[in-house]
């Protein structure tokens, strides 16, 4: 553990010093912290090193104590139970990825199930549907290894097959030490509009279409949004996209 917490402090050190890719390289990364976690330290560790190269927001549970010995000058810090559904949704459409640091076998069964009941599920999916990347930390419940031996056959094969699932779905599975690696492979992706979802939303009853932060609206959908009068402008922006 004092070896893994030694490696992102350097790591994060070495981040201090910009160069002309850390700039193109930073992300605006959503975190979800809920569950408390045996390997605690470790994750206030990598939540500090990705706020040295990143904009990091952390959306915490009361549970966690983020106390002055562990503080976060870096990060923007909200209160889950501070926030609405509407809040968190203006969050995550001004942010390139969610990361979840702790999860538990409800919540991992329930984002496989898309049962959306509760904050932590609504949020994971909904990031999901928008086209955005989520990234999991799998410490707490490993899908393989000595710490499950003991598990009933059935059991554990269904742990493996909810991480299966989520994997098949998109999300990025990582331990916590490699988390930093694995959102910094990760690009900027840009959902792409197309001229059949203009017309899915014609469909629906809809006059105007807000894009999702970096977004990329096709000619084609252009020109398909000023044939059907609909309204198109970006997140945050006033100005339309019809051009």
């Amino acid at each position: 553990m004092k070896e893994a917490i030694r490696e992102l402090v350097q790591q994060a050190l070495n981040d201090l010093l910009p160069t002309k890719s850390t700039y193109k390289d930073r992300k605006d990364i959503l975190i979800l912290l809920v569950y408390e976690a045996s390997n605690a330290q470790l994750v206030i560790e990598t939540i500090k090193a990705l706020s040295i190269k990143h904009n990091v927001t952390l959306c915490v549970d009361n549970a966690w104590k983020l106390s002055q010995e562990r503080p976060l000058d870096n990060t923007t810090v909200i209160s889950m139970e501070d926030c609405c559904k509407e809040e968190l949704d203006q969050l995550l459409n001004q942010s390139d990825l969610l990361y979840v640091p702790t999860i538990s076998y409800g919540l991992l069964a329930k984002i496989c199930l898309l049962i959306d009941d509760d904050i932590p599920s609504w949020l994971i999916i909904q990031t999901q549907l928008k086209g955005k990347e989520v990234v999991i930390a799998n410490d707490q419940i490993p899908s393989s290894g000595s710490t499950i031996f003991m598990i009933k056959p059935s059991i554990e094969k269904r742990i493996q097959n909810y991480w299966k699932q989520i994997r098949e779905d998109g999300v990025h599975v990582s331990p916590t030490i490699k988390v930093q690696q694995k959102i910094a492979n990760l690009s900027k992706k840009k959902p792409v509009i197309l001229a059949k979802h203009i017309e899915k939303i014609s469909v629906q009853g809809e006059k105007e279409l807000t894009l999702p932060k970096g977004s990329i609206l096709t000619p084609m959908g252009k020109d398909i949004a000023r044939e059907l009068g609909i309204t198109v402008k970006r997140e945050n922006d006033e100005t339309r996209d019809q051009k």
